[in-house]
């Protein structure tokens, strides 16, 4: 869309916005693994509601759940839109900056697993070593300082399911973690 004047005048931004656009992409292209933008149909046409980075749960539906419901029922003529997802999410962390492990944050949601083991098969087809923490109980501090999981592990480097803010286990709440993707 960004290569294309005519894809990028479909969204109304603004002409003399369109270099600056561009080179925020050209620059943060490898810095963000995912996100979404949110659209609307209506009898006027195509609006764009928003840009989600911090929503993985449309990649598990897009990429596995579509595929799994159209194995079991549908009858029509067609392929799968997201064939391929893994393999493109794997490519995006093997260009990231991303460190060899990668700590997997999610809430204690029974429904945040599968999410989480998506984006883990993502991680470990591109050659990282991951472990899924799910909420906050496990995190703590070493002598250092330095944040740590269960086993003692430092936490530098976090892929999580949603957005959120939340204070850290043993440092009250002064200390938050604030995520972002």
């Amino acid at each position: 869309m960004l290569k294309d004047d005519n894809l990028l005048a479909l969204f109304d931004i603004p002409k003399i916005l369109w270099p600056r656009l561009r080179l925020s992409w050209q620059r943060r292209r490898h810095h963000m693994i995912t996100g979404r933008m949110d659209f609307c149909m209506d009898e006027r046409g195509l609006k764009v509601y928003e840009y989600n980075a911090d929503s993985a749960s449309c990649h598990t539906e897009a990429g596995l759940i579509l595929e799994r419901w159209a194995e079991q029922g549908y009858k029509g003529n067609g392929f799968n839109p997201a064939e391929g997802l893994i393999n493109e999410l794997a490519g995006a962390w093997k260009h990231s900056r991303a460190r060899p492990f990668v700590h997997i944050m999610q809430d204690k949601d029974i429904e945040e697993n599968y999410h989480a083991q998506f984006m883990e098969q993502a991680l470990h087809q591109a050659g990282f070593e991951t472990r899924i923490l799910r909420g906050l109980d496990e995190l703590g501090w070493d002598a250092a300082g330095q944040l740590i999981d269960g086993e003692g592990r430092l936490v530098n480097c976090v892929w999580k399911i949603a957005d959120f803010i939340k204070p850290v286990p043993g440092r009250g709440k002064r200390h938050l973690i604030k995520s972002a993707k």
